[in-house]
């Protein structure tokens, strides 16, 4: 069998037919599988409470964020979601089985966790979506968790923008961005 070993590079299903006589189309086509669209899981979003399952914020423990008019930092993280993240349409990276953050305001941190076992790449504009729907679907508190159909999750919680984040399997952590000062 004769494979060939230059570069093509082609444009169209003719050409690579011509090109290699070996490749059957309607096999690749009878291969095709349908993709599901990714979409926000808004049924597996979970709100972070106290060990009695109150959100009670004058009893909050240390990883939950009150969400109020009290909180200007939480306006700022807000803010800098919606004009930072979404304005720039960039991609957020996350390496296999880790979580990264990708906005921080002391004490607001947003982190994006991968379940999947390769690095993907999200765009930070759809992830400040989630980050959003947390903050106003988790009434009293800026803490919880939305997943995705694609494996992966966005995080709000207690954060301190000055350590890096230590998650992994080899509890090794970093972190895409942070609001400015």
């Amino acid at each position: 069998m004769y494979l060939p070993t230059s570069i093509l590079f082609l444009l169209g299903s003719a050409q690579i037919l011509s090109a290699s006589p070996l490749i059957n189309p309607n096999e690749i086509l009878a291969t095709n599988t349908t993709l599901e669209p990714r979409s926000k899981r808004l049924d597996s979003l979970f709100c972070c409470t106290n060990p009695d399952g109150t959100r009670n914020k004058d009893h909050l423990q240390d990883w939950i964020v009150p969400a109020s008019s009290e909180n200007p930092r939480f306006h700022k993280l807000t803010e800098y979601l919606r004009t930072g993240l979404q304005s720039s349409q960039k991609d957020c990276h996350v390496d296999a089985r880790t979580c990264v953050r990708i906005g921080c305001d002391t004490p607001v941190g947003i982190f994006l966790c991968s379940e999947r076992d390769d690095t993907i790449s999200p765009k930070c504009d759809y992830l400040a979506s989630y980050a959003e729907d947390i903050f106003n679907r988790c009434f009293g508190v800026a803490c919880g968790q939305l997943f995705d159909t694609d494996g992966y999750n966005v995080l709000v919680s207690a954060a301190d923008c000055n350590k890096p984040p230590v998650y992994g399997l080899d509890r090794t952590g970093g972190y895409a961005s942070e609001v400015p000062q």
